[in-house]
């Protein structure tokens, strides 16, 4: 008696879609997921007060802590409307309506989101460097080795340190997309090296020109007084960078 072996059903309703990303694709996921306008909004400020002041730019600062609770409070702040609470909540069930459509579409929302980020930054950074600031463009003061090891691990510098590493948080997740991409072998290595390439020179670029348009040799005091809430330092550090692109680009 012969027997046949029975085919399994397929699995197509319970793997991920393999050939929808490429390189770019998967840049967008992971650059977004280092929150760039979060870091130089809510890290920067902080850094340069209890860090090493201008020597910030040098150690890539930001940070991705409480991220809803921070995308909620600085909308609350700036749009109103809704108590900070049901902002947070908007965006946790916006993200999970769009995790839940297809990761492709996923990619394109992320993708025209973070390029107006992006732009916003680069735009303001580029306007301040253009300028000059008070005290024109000052790279010593940012990027020598002697000022960034200030305070040295124990103390400062240790500080800056902790947020240069918190900033690179979520490369690591161009590996989760292998198999939706078009070739693993190819594309996720290549977005891995352009991902942390990205997020670099833009940490860099932004908190130097943060840096120049209050001044190397005042940072730290103009941040406390751009950041100051009713006599508390740091208690909107978002207002700096909103400040410095309201003064040199527009409101």
């Amino acid at each position: 008696m012969t027997t046949t072996r029975s085919t399994p059903p397929s699995d197509s309703q319970t793997t991920l879609r393999t050939g929808r990303l490429g390189v770019i694709g998967i840049v967008f996921f992971v650059v977004a997921a280092a929150a760039p306008l979060v870091g130089m909004t809510g890290a920067v400020p902080v850094a340069i007060v209890l860090g090493n002041g201008a020597a910030a730019p040098g150690a890539y600062l930001a940070i991705q802590l409480a991220i809803y609770g921070f995308f909620g409070g600085l909308l609350g702040a700036q749009v109103g409307l809704l108590p900070w609470w049901a902002w947070a909540l908007l965006a946790w069930a916006t993200v999970t309506l769009l995790s839940l459509l297809s990761v492709d579409v996923g990619a394109k929302v992320l993708g025209v989101l973070m390029l107006l980020e992006l732009l916003a930054l680069v735009v303001t950074s580029v306007a301040i460097l253009a300028d000059g600031g008070p005290e024109g463009l000052n790279f010593w003061a940012s990027f020598n080795p002697a000022a960034i090891l200030a305070g040295e691990l124990a103390g400062s510098a240790g500080i800056a340190f902790a947020f240069a590493f918190a900033s690179f948080i979520g490369f690591e997740a161009t590996a989760i997309y292998g198999e939706e991409s078009k070739d693993p072998k190819t594309v996720v290595p290549r977005a891995t090296y352009l991902a942390v390439g990205v997020i670099t020179a833009l940490f860099a670029l932004t908190a130097f020109a943060m840096v120049t348009g209050m001044g190397a040799s005042s940072v730290v005091e103009k941040t406390v007084e751009l950041s100051s809430l009713d006599g508390v330092p740091l208690a909107e550090p978002a207002a700096v960078l909103f400040s410095l692109a309201t003064q040199y680009v527009a409101p």
